[in-house]
């Protein structure tokens, strides 16, 4: 099996619960294109009117919605169509909403549809105080954002550990003792050193883990004991986090871990998180060294580690095992809303030395701002002729990628630069956002145009000019753009 990288050490003193994360204030914006969604409570039925509590948990609106014969009405807002039609064990409710967001440089007016089946007792009560229903939205893209997956045995009787005690099962734990070499699969260098590593299974969730790290450089030294993370998902939360401490010297492994659960799923959706922590000795059965190999391993198939209950947490908020963390900004809100280009270190040779010039090498840089894709342009030295009235005939000139040699065509700079429309710089660039819906992208496509102040200009040789501004910094947003949703 392969493991696992480490993800930082730190020290094992039983985990802690990492508090449920909470929205900056004023994230409209934000919260629009990670979360669009509504929550509604306090549903009554009575024969076919319907009646209950909305809240969008973008905009923050909240308000009573009336229902008669299916139509609705939402107190305080125009904008928000409903309609709520009751059975016998249930109410479907569907919602098209519209609103604004001007928290960022750039608003943004929000078109978002969702429905919901709520399901009914006996009585005609909801089964759950509180249902949450997540938008798709139509505007001003195409995008229905992905949530996580609720943790894995969340839902389990054995999840809250209260009958049960917890218990981890360790296998395949594995301390190689490793020579300079170069691994045969991977075609990388492994340095020497030692190294341990194992796989921890959560006998309470079946939550499974794996982790590895590096004791000591020297392979000869005997390390004191070491802490490793399993998973880069540590300290967040809603996700289960797994912290190891190898003590080579004893072989005693101990480790702590938080997971997350919802008691009795078919009534209850109040979820709670818990903290567990144990220590086993986990004997180590070494192979025979030969010279011929570059490592030596040290394994134990299996081995049970008991333990206890740390730390508690319940009552935690209703629907938050499966939201996406917060987030300020990132590739989707900052293309809509911040989206900008920077120029610089602008210069340019000219065969001539008065004007009208006549340019054979231009360059510059560009970088698109706020848009989490970090591609560095330039068009490095690009060589075309060029006066004053003739431009460059509005060709586009495709930029030359600096940092990023790998990215597609489809992702690289274009510009056109117009000497005699008082050096006018158009700017066009597509690039890709998967922030929001990895299985489907939106592929944006801008352009913007600035004009840039003449440089100053040196003899180069005879018959030539150099033409430089070094501290010519220019920046502007985009002036159209269009979008595509890939893989749709």
């Amino acid at each position: 099996m392969k493991l696992l990288p480490a993800f930082g050490l730190l020290s094992l003193a039983g985990a802690a619960i990492p508090s449920p994360p909470v929205w900056p204030a004023n994230a409209c914006t934000d919260k629009s294109l990670s979360i669009p969604s509504w929550v509604i409570s306090n549903l009554t039925v009575t024969g076919s009117d319907v009646s209950f509590r909305l809240l969008n948990r973008a905009s923050n609106y909240e308000g009573a919605v009336a229902c008669t014969q299916g139509t609705c009405t939402a107190a305080g807002s125009a904008a928000i169509h409903v309609t709520a039609h009751a059975g016998e064990s249930n109410v479907q409710v569907d919602i098209d909403d519209t609103w604004s967001c001007s928290d960022k440089r750039d608003p943004i007016t929000v078109h978002a549809t969702g429905s919901s089946t709520i399901a009914l007792t006996a009585g005609g009560t909801p089964v759950f105080a509180e249902t949450l229903i997540r938008g798709s939205i139509k505007s001003p893209v195409s995008l229905t954002p992905a949530y996580p997956d609720p943790p894995t045995g969340y839902d389990l009787a054995s999840c809250s550990a209260k009958t049960e005690s917890p218990s981890w099962t360790i296998t395949q734990a594995v301390l190689r003792n490793v020579s300079f070499y170069i691994d045969p699969q991977t075609h990388e260098w492994v340095l020497p050193g030692l190294y341990f590593g194992a796989t921890i299974t959560n006998d309470l969730i079946g939550f499974e883990a794996s982790g590895s790290t590096q004791l000591a450089q020297d392979p000869r030294t005997n390390p004191g004991p070491v802490t490793f993370n399993c998973s880069a998902d540590t300290g967040i939360y809603n996700r289960i986090s797994t912290t190891v401490t190898w003590n080579q010297q004893e072989e005693v492994l101990s480790l702590s871990q938080v997971w997350y659960c919802i008691e009795n799923p078919a009534t209850n959706q109040v979820p709670s998180a818990v903290a567990a922590s144990g220590t086993a000795e986990v004997p180590l059965s070494c192979a025979t060294p030969d010279p011929t190999l570059p490592e030596v391993r040290c394994t134990n198939e299996r081995t049970k580690v008991p333990g206890s209950v740390t730390e508690r947490a319940e009552g935690l908020p209703v629907f938050s095992l499966t939201d996406p963390p917060p987030t300020v900004g990132g590739c989707t809100v900052d293309s809509l809303t911040n989206a900008s280009w920077t120029l610089d270190t602008f210069r340019f040779f000219a065969d001539n030395t008065t004007e009208p010039w006549e340019i054979d090498t231009f360059y510059m840089y560009f970088y698109l701002n706020n848009a989490d894709i970090g591609l560095w342009t330039a068009t490095d030295q690009l060589a075309y002729p060029m006066t004053n009235t003739s431009s460059n005939n509005h060709t586009w000139i495709q930029a030359y990628v600096v940092e990023n040699f790998d990215v597609q065509s489809q992702y690289k700079v274009f510009f056109i630069y117009d000497y005699g429309d008082n050096s006018r710089i158009d700017v066009r660039q597509a690039w890709e956002c998967t922030d929001k819906d990895p299985a489907h992208p939106l592929l944006f496509n801008a352009t913007g145009t600035t004009h840039l102040t003449q440089p100053p200009c040196i003899p180069w040789t005879d018959h030539s000019v150099f033409c430089k501004d070094d501290s010519l910094v220019a920046t502007f947003p985009p002036s159209n753009w269009t979008y595509t949703v890939l893989n749709a």
